[in-house]
């Protein structure tokens, strides 16, 4: 985090960060702890609150335009999920770009859940979220205008990593999408919904800041989409009905998962780093597609996405084309970030799907 923030200018709020902390732990009654060393977008340090909580401060680095955007974007996510899918915030100081959230155990990533398991548990968490709102967020133009022009520039600018029939195929989709622009199905995403960003749960629950409609959490009413799948029993089990071993409602048979507590376990985690997006639901689904690229084609790649509009009442041929975008588009992200071999089996991927046709 230290040599991002000052090949991004910002020495001066790295110097000024003992004092920010300082005064943040003063203003809100916080004892620090660890500092997260793993952090690269922001300074995130455990903390204690008066009442003995233990909870997470972070405070992102200030970039100029960028960075307040995805301050913004995080801090609405949180208000709005109210802890139902993501994380609890607890109190936030926007002109000091600063959070303190609820503290999370080990990423779903560390816990090794069979991968049926996993996409379950990420389906349901995504789908918690989904609500309509008027903030002010970027919407799924905006992404699909982004990635469009990154897959042109960074294909070439790579060597061409993987074949023109993946990025023609990504791109196609991504312009598909476009003319699918419906305002009426826009909801609020999570926007990379993975088992790196699915925490799980320490305890009981922790007040959070109050909702800021005033109203009941999302998920506490009926489904925003109507999905037959999600009913109440589902929604009880949410909040700790299930163990995590293996309770059978037989609701699941995507690769061989016999899930019936997936929505029961999905309790067990929450969110963390929202992107924030207005954008139709499928598009959070699309990242569940790009996710576990071997995994992928073990069969038939669009039983995945079948079974992901089976489970959350959505479509899956948007399901199919926003996972073509993000497999390609990922997949060049994690190449320039040196995150193999992930990057090349996302891209591999798509070069074999395209093949497929």
């Amino acid at each position: 985090m230290r040599a991002k923030a000052r090949d991004a200018g910002a020495a001066a709020w790295l110097k000024n960060l003992p004092q920010l902390v300082g005064d943040l732990c003063r203003a809100w009654g916080l004892r620090p702890g660890v500092v997260f060393s793993d952090a690269t977008e922001a300074y995130v340090v455990s903390v204690t609150r008066k009442d003995g909580t233990p909870a997470v401060l972070k405070l992102l680095m200030p970039r100029p335009g960028a960075a307040f955007a995805a301050f913004a974007a995080e801090l609405a996510v949180l208000r709005l999920a109210a802890g139902e899918g993501c994380c609890r915030l607890y109190e936030y100081d926007v002109s000091r770009s600063a959070l303190l959230l609820e503290h999370l155990g080990p990423a779903m990533s560390e816990l090794n859940l069979p991968q049926p398991r996993r996409l379950a548990i990420l389906t349901d968490l995504a789908a918690a979220l989904w609500q309509r709102t008027d903030a002010d967020l970027p919407t799924a133009l905006t992404r699909l205008d982004w990635q469009i022009a990154y897959i042109r520039r960074k294909w070439t600018d790579l060597g061409e990593p993987c074949s023109r029939a993946a990025v023609d195929q990504a791109l196609a989709a991504a312009e598909s999408r476009r003319r699918a622009w419906n305002p009426d199905r826009a909801v609020l995403i999570h926007g990379d919904v993975h088992q790196w960003n699915a925490l799980s749960v320490h305890g009981g629950p922790h007040p959070a800041v109050a909702h800021p409609a005033g109203h009941a959490a999302p998920g506490d009413g009926p489904s925003l989409l109507g999905c037959p799948a999600r009913g109440a029993d589902a929604h009880a089990d949410a909040h700790g009905g299930c163990d995590d071993g293996g309770c059978d409602d037989g609701g699941c048979d995507y690769g061989g998962c016999d899930d019936g507590g997936c929505a029961g376990r999905s309790g067990r985690f929450r969110l963390v780093d929202p992107d924030g997006l207005i954008a139709e639901p499928e598009a959070d689904l699309g990242v569940l597609m790009r996710e576990d690229p071997v995994e992928l084609l073990d069969g038939d790649p669009w039983d995945r996405a079948r079974w992901l509009a089976a489970r959350t009442g959505t479509d899956a041929t948007a399901i199919w084309e926003w996972g073509l975008v993000e497999r390609v588009a990922t997949g060049l992200v994690l190449t320039v970030a040196g995150v193999q071999p992930v990057a090349a089996q996302m891209l591999a991927a798509a070069d074999e799907i395209s093949r497929r046709g």
